[in-house]
């Protein structure tokens, strides 16, 4: 609910008086795009990349899932997880393949989360609490909310 009295608060504070000075919609809509993290557009609190999780209904330009709701985006961060500490995934296997070096500093995510959740790099998903992992995800990935 707060999320949905934020976007009206967004809607009256800045599209309202852009639009009455005859800017289009949709560099009204560009503008605020900016101004929300990707994570809290999306309803994707983990960033997840599309890949057909429940609940996703489509993905944004760079590849990235959107979810219908909030609540759908949490599930398929939290099954992620749990997908990845079942096929034996520890800390920094997970982060290598869930934020690749390739695209990310995967080095700066992984101690990131160790400091959140108080583990080290070769502790097993399976031996980590799901909540604090998805949380502290969330956190690095912007999500707010």
């Amino acid at each position: 609910m707060p999320l949905v009295l934020f976007g009206i608060a967004l809607f009256f504070i800045f599209i309202t008086p852009l639009a009455e000075n005859n800017q289009s919609v949709q560099n009204v809509l560009n503008s605020v795009k900016g101004m929300i993290s990707r994570p809290n557009r999306n309803n994707n609190p983990g960033n997840l990349m599309y890949a057909g999780q429940r609940g996703a209904i489509g993905k944004d330009e760079q590849g990235f899932a959107v979810f219908d709701t909030v609540d759908s985006g949490w599930a398929a961060l939290y099954r992620q997880i749990q997908l990845d500490a079942g096929r034996g995934f520890d800390l920094k296997g997970f982060i290598n393949k869930y934020a690749p070096p390739s695209a990310n500093d995967t080095n700066a995510y992984l101690q990131f989360l160790i400091d959140q959740i108080g583990i080290n790099a070769n502790t097993l998903l399976s031996q980590i609490n799901v909540t604090a992992l998805a949380e502290a995800i969330a956190k690095f990935e912007g999500f707010i909310g």
